[in-house]
């Protein structure tokens, strides 16, 4: 689909499809490809300088940022409204949510910097931040990056998945011993510090304007790069402690009420430890729901999506739409192994065309699409292609997941 630019003047309630970007150094490295988008989130407010929650008090950082990298992206927002923004500072909506405030820098206390660009979604521009109290660019150290909502409406995005963050994190703290003997275990990264930049500190927001913005440190790469790199006739090395990743991480957002709605290739994030060991994180919460016990099991808009990750009942148009559940999460899990195995996106071979695309979908064309070679590939580990016939043609539970690969020692 073309690319669409709307004036941040306006309140932009629809979401559009950009030059694709994906993440080649770090947590937020973007690298700039020539199909669909990235989708990156913006904060909420206050300056509160001393975060207990800061990404300067420990080894990582909650900050998610959406990456569509050769993948469609379902729009489903309403329709624009040309209605002038209100201006000035971001003022946080949930006001029983006094922790928030807490997460935030004082710019001037941190001498936080924009430094190097790395790229643009369709919610927020990524840039490296340096900072005159910790070591941004030495040997050594974390390095961060920035997200800059790319205009005053964006920052919506950011308090919501603050909200989400925020109750991993508290997870995290009450089940690390139990649960996780690490933080590099755990499937989603821990802790985020935010900050409000104005136009004096980057020159493309309006001079009205006092936007929430999000640091989080940079990781090495994204999972599409990943498997670009990796030797996929040995990927059984990896293979299984990804999977393991994301079936923990949809327990963890299960037990916690959460449906993330946008698992995909490009929301895994990768990096070493000292013995280049890869380390999964789920990142990107900016589409999320909150479901059950809370009264907000109907919602009023359909989180973004993109097409080859998504279930195909969340493609139902009639008036008895579907809304994600942990079901389609756990597909889009499934979507995402599929790629690992094959070393291409689902529905490659009929991406060019978006109506035949979302008919293959719909239809669960999912082995059909695959060329003769990678089925065969697929055909070559017979606990990894039940595996995916279990989650994506029988649509068993994640219990009946967890079971199977129990049972299988993996």
């Amino acid at each position: 689909m073309d690319d669409t630019t709307i004036d941040d003047d306006y309140d932009d309630t629809t979401n559009h499809d950009y030059s694709s970007l994906s993440l080649i150094t770090d947590l937020t490295s973007l690298s700039i490809n020539n199909n669909n988008a990235d989708f990156l989130i913006p904060e909420p407010e206050s300056t509160n300088y001393d975060s207990p929650n800061s990404i300067f008090s420990g080894d990582f950082f909650a900050g998610n940022n959406r990456v569509y990298t050769n993948d469609s992206v379902i729009s489903t927002s309403s329709p624009i409204t040309r209605k002038r923004l209100n201006s000035g500072k971001y003022e946080i909506k949930n006001k029983n949510n006094n922790n928030i405030s807490d997460l935030i820098l004082n710019k001037f206390e941190y001498g936080l910097k924009i430094g190097e660009y790395i790229g643009k979604g369709s919610n927020s521009y990524v840039y490296k931040i340096t900072s005159s109290l910790f070591n941004g660019d030495g040997d050594g150290g974390d390095k961060y990056v920035v997200k800059i909502p790319i205009s005053f409406n964006k920052c919506k995005y950011i308090e919501r998945e603050v909200e989400i963050l925020q109750k991993l994190n508290e997870y995290n703290k009450l089940n690390a011993y139990s649960f996780f003997t690490d933080d590099y275990n755990f499937p989603f990264l821990s802790n985020i510090a935010l900050c409000y930049l104005n136009k004096l500190d980057f020159q493309m927001i309006k001079k009205t304007d006092d936007l929430l913005c999000l640091i989080m440190i940079e990781m090495e790469m994204d999972l599409v790069e990943f498997i670009k790199l990796e030797n996929r006739s040995s990927c059984s090395c990896w293979f299984w402690k990804l999977c393991n990743c994301l079936i923990d991480g949809l327990t963890i957002l299960k037990q916690l009420n959460i449906v993330h709605c946008d698992l995909k290739t490009s929301n895994i994030l990768v990096n070493f430890k000292a013995n280049d060991e890869p380390i999964f994180k789920i990142i990107d919460f900016s589409s999320s729901i909150m479901v059950g016990g809370r009264g907000n099991d109907v919602i009023t808009e359909v989180p973004d999506m993109t097409l080859q990750f998504t279930a195909p009942e969340l493609l139902n148009t009639t008036s008895n739409r579907i809304i994600p559940n942990y079901q389609t999460d756990l597909f889009s899990v499934g979507m995402i192994l599929l790629h690992c195995i094959t070393g291409k996106i689902p529905y490659d071979s009929v991406s060019y065309d978006q109506y035949y695309l979302i008919d293959q979908i719909k239809n669960m064309k999912i082995f059909e699409s695959l060329s003769i070679e990678d089925l065969n590939k697929l055909k070559l580990n017979n606990v990894i292609f039940k595996l995916l016939k279990l989650i994506l043609i029988e649509r068993c539970d994640l219990n009946d997941v967890k079971l199977y690969i129990e049972l299988n020692n993996v």
